[in-house]
C-alpha cells in the first residue's frame, strides 16, 4: 500500500460494481470512502471545487460543506488533497478512529485511467469490468422513459461506444503504465465466487482478508441487499434479445476478455 493517505482508486464501468466493491475494501479497518470521487479529474487541486458534476456530488458523497471542500482542496499537490478529506470528512471515521487510508471510487476515472495514474502515482487501481451485455442492460433500465426496444433503437450504438471508450482506457494504463499496480475485478466473478475473488482483491492491495467482509450494510441504495449476491449476473437475458445480445458482443468484440464466461 503507497505511503500517503490514497490507499486505492476504483473506477470501472458505471453500473459495473464500483460501488460494490467499494463498500467490500472499506469493511478492511483501514480503508474507508466516500460515494464517489473524481478529484484526479480536475486539472490541479485547487480546481476541484468547481469541477461539475463532481465537486457538487462531493458535499454530499463525502458530507463536507463548501468551505471544508475549498479547505481540502487549497493544497499544492495530490497527497495533501487525500490527506485533507481524510481529516475532514465524518463519513470515514470508524468510531473513535481514522482509517488508514482514502478509497477514491470514480467509474469515469477509467476512460482517462493513465493521466490518472500520472496524478497518483504508486497507488494501486482497482479496476471493476462486467459483461457488455450486462452493462447496457443496466443503462437501458435507468432509461425507464423510454421502452426497451426504443433505447435498443436509439441508444445502442451510442452505448456500445462508450463502454468501448472505458475498455481504451484500461488498455492505454496497461500499455503505458503496466499491469503491475493494476487488479481486474470481474463483476460477475465477484458475485458467482465471492469469497476467492474478493481474497484475490485484497491481497493484490496487501491487506488481510477476512470471510466476514462480504456481509455488510451498504451505506448507498445502489448496492441492493446485505452481502455479494449473484441475482443481476444474466438478468440481461430476459431484457435483451439474442439478436441484441448478439450486436453488443459484435460491437464490443475489441474486448473479449470483460465477457463472462461461465
Amino acid at each position: 500500500m503507497p505511503l500517503n493517505a490514497l490507499g486505492a482508486i476504483v473506477c470501472g464501468f458505471p453500473r459495473g460494481g464500483t460501488t460494490l466493491a467499494t463498500e467490500l475494501l472499506r469493511q478492511h479497518p483501514d480503508l474507508s470512502g466516500g460515494f464517489e470521487g473524481g478529484f484526479l479529474l480536475a486539472t490541479e487541486p485547487r480546481a476541484f471545487p468547481n469541477l461539475e458534476p463532481f465537486g457538487a456530488m462531493a458535499l454530499k458523497g463525502w458530507q463536507l460543506s463548501g468551505k471544508q471542500l475549498e479547505s481540502v482542496c487549497d493544497v499544492d499537490t495530490w497527497a495533501e488533497l487525500y490527506q485533507g478529506l481524510r481529516l475532514a470528512s465524518p463519513l470515514l471515521r470508524k468510531g473513535e478512529r481514522l482509517p488508514r487510508w482514502v478509497i477514491d471510487k470514480t467509474p469515469r476515472y477509467m476512460p482517462v485511467l493513465p493521466e490518472v495514474m500520472d496524478k497518483a502515482p504508486g497507488v494501486p487501481i482497482v479496476v471493476m469490468v462486467r459483461d457488455p451485455r450486462a452493462v447496457l442492460w443496466s443503462w437501458a433500465k435507468r432509461a425507464s422513459e423510454q421502452s426497451t426496444e426504443t433505447w435498443v433503437r436509439n441508444s445502442l450504438e451510442s452505448a456500445c461506444a462508450r463502454y468501448c471508450s472505458f475498455g481504451r482506457g484500461w488498455r492505454n494504463a496497461v500499455r503505458r503504465k503496466g499491469a503491475e499496480l493494476i487488479s481486474i475485478v470481474h463483476y460477475e466473478h465477484l458475485c458467482v465466487d465471492p469469497f476467492d475473488t474478493a481474497r484475490s482483491l485484497f491481497e493484490a492491495l496487501s491487506l488481510g482478508f477476512d470471510p466476514s467482509y462480504l456481509s455488510f450494510r451498504s451505506r448507498w441504495p445502489n448496492v441492493y441487499g446485505t452481502a455479494v449476491q449473484r441475482t443481476f449476473v444474466r438478468e440481461y437475458e430476459a431484457g435483451f434479445s439474442s439478436e441484441t445480445c448478439q450486436r453488443i458482443l459484435d460491437q464490443t468484440a475489441g474486448f473479449p476478455e470483460f465477457r463472462y464466461q461461465p
